[in-house]
């Protein structure tokens, strides 16, 4: 995908997820403009830029950047900003409406509970910010006949965390959401494609800081290379975590589930035949087994740990060794 001569807008994205959709974009040609509340936002939450600026990181890889301070809680700040990026680009193609979250304490975030304050700064955040830059930018897009408009719900929109924690931000994000589909029936016919996204929660510096604060631990889960499917071992290794470099320098643990029965069962012999019985041997050694590889430990050793495994329920167990066996009668 080739995004020459196009220019883009990215609320919110002087870090964190923005700041990667920016990044992303300016990656395939795109001009990117970043429009956000505090332009040196990474710096206060110990996030790493590879220029003094997302902005400067965009003009490192050749293509055009501009940084816009501005509350898009407000209309006018809003509008002010929009303007600005056609006043200099010409043109908007792209808008990534990223700008939100839930920033109102957890506590006392309860349907019953939750306050009138935390309401209306939650729902200024998510919601109003995008109506008011998608109000801002439509003009502009109906007298191109295109662009593409993408708006940020969550999974918090369609789920409910326990006990209906942060249920105002939930419901501000399930807002976005129908605001989108109404938006897209709307603009469809001027060649204008609004779509949305739902993250789930994701391990930004802002997440890092604020359990670093609270003392919690961060579980992450994190999809493995397709090159794994490539080797004769598939034991998983560092290397093969799609996001080595900020998973494997940031976490303290890393570990890695492998199940040899898994990958067994998917390549059984023609029955009858030797290899057959070689197979259904592995087959035998491996059945009911799990290895958690321990790939990096930040305080402590490395290795593995052989469990047991139960496919029918998804459970580990400890894996009795073998001078420990029950006879079975």
């Amino acid at each position: 995908m080739s995004l020459q001569g196009k220019v883009a807008v990215v609320t919110g994205a002087a870090r964190g997820l923005g700041r990667a959709y920016a990044l992303r974009l300016a990656g395939l040609g795109a001009d990117v403009a970043i429009i956000d509340v505090d332009l040196d936002g990474a710096a206060k939450f110990g996030e790493s830029l590879t220029a003094p600026s997302v902005s400067a990181e965009i003009k490192a890889l050749g293509r055009k950047s501009v940084g816009i301070k501005a509350d898009l809680t407000k209309r006018s700040d809003a509008t002010a900003a929009i303007d600005s990026v056609l006043a200099q680009f010409g043109k908007i193609d792209i808008l990534v409406n990223n700008a939100g979250g839930a920033i109102t304490p957890p506590e006392n975030s309860k349907p019953s509970e939750v306050s009138d304050d935390d309401i209306r700064l939650t729902f200024d955040v998510n919601l109003m910010s995008t109506i008011y830059c998608c109000q801002a930018v439509v003009p502009a897009m109906k007298r191109q006949q295109s662009g593409v408009i993408v708006n940020t719900s969550s999974t918090a929109g369609r789920s409910v965390a326990p006990g209906g924690s942060l249920s105002h931000y939930g419901v501000s994000k399930a807002a976005v959401t129908h605001y989108t589909r109404n938006l897209a029936a709307e603009l469809g016919p001027f060649g204008i494609r609004a779509n949305c996204i739902a993250p789930g929660v994701m391990l930004t510096a802002r997440i890092k800081a604020l359990a670093k604060e609270l003392n919690v631990p961060i579980v992450a889960l994190s999809q493995l290379s397709r090159q794994v499917e490539n080797r004769d071992d598939k034991r998983p290794q560092l290397s093969d975590l799609r996001e080595s470099g900020s998973i494997e320098q940031d976490a303290d643990v890393v570990m890695f589930v492998f199940r040899e029965e898994y990958y067994l069962s998917n390549k059984e012999p023609r029955p009858g035949t030797d290899d057959h019985i070689k197979w259904q041997t592995e087959m035998d050694a491996a059945h009911g087994k799990a290895e958690i590889i321990i790939g990096k430990q930040r305080h402590g050793p490395t290795g593995t740990v052989n469990l047991q495994f139960d496919a029918a329920v998804t459970r580990f167990d400890n894996l009795a060794r073998d001078d420990q066996a029950i006879d079975q009668h």
